[in-house]
């Protein structure tokens, strides 16, 4: 399978590490406003080459929106303007209100599936991404619409938006006392 992770930094490096260790992906495509993140994460082997948006869509099975969540409104749309119906596009942000909002109306909707990573640190860019990053973490899908995305549904475990929301706001809680 080939896979475009948008936005190569900690989450997007670290699950290009992932993908390729557990033979998901044979060929990772990135792609990323800056180009040194590209250079680094080609240096780094996270990624097998660096493209355009238009050229990794093109040639992408899956792809993947790891960019900050402020961009990632911007960008969902974009790339759903551009796949085919065989195409899945995923996301990784870390909260759903506005990017939910941004691709509710799109012809496309129904290949995209709002995904929450249940794992990060405190450090960003592609020097940061590291193996096992997600450990035995959860993948959470947010998304009703994963029913049509079959080939993808043992990699998944899925939650409705508001218990996620509020799984996140008692870990959220537990934190706080803990520190």
């Amino acid at each position: 399978m080939t896979i475009s992770i948008i936005g190569i930094g900690l989450i997007g490096g670290s699950l290009a590490i992932t993908l390729k260790e557990n033979g998901f992906a044979q060929r990772i495509i990135g792609v990323d406003v800056n180009p040194d993140n590209i250079d680094k994460a080609i240096r780094r082997r996270l990624i097998d080459e660096g493209k355009t948006l238009d050229e990794a869509i093109a040639e992408s099975d899956l792809i993947i929106v790891a960019t900050p969540v402020d961009s990632m409104t911007r960008v969902l749309p974009l790339v759903l303007d551009k796949i085919n119906e065989k195409q899945v596009v995923i996301d990784v942000g870390s909260t759903k209100t506005l990017i939910l909002e941004a691709v509710q109306d799109h012809p496309m909707r129904r290949r995209f599936v709002a995904t929450h990573p249940m794992a990060g640190t405190e450090y960003s860019g592609p020097e940061a991404a590291v193996p096992k990053l997600f450990g035995d973490n959860v993948l959470d899908v947010l998304d009703e619409h994963i029913s049509q995305l079959s080939q993808f549904r043992s990699l998944l475990i899925k939650k409705d938006f508001d218990t996620f929301h509020k799984l996140i706001s008692e870990a959220n809680q537990i934190r706080k006392i803990i520190s």
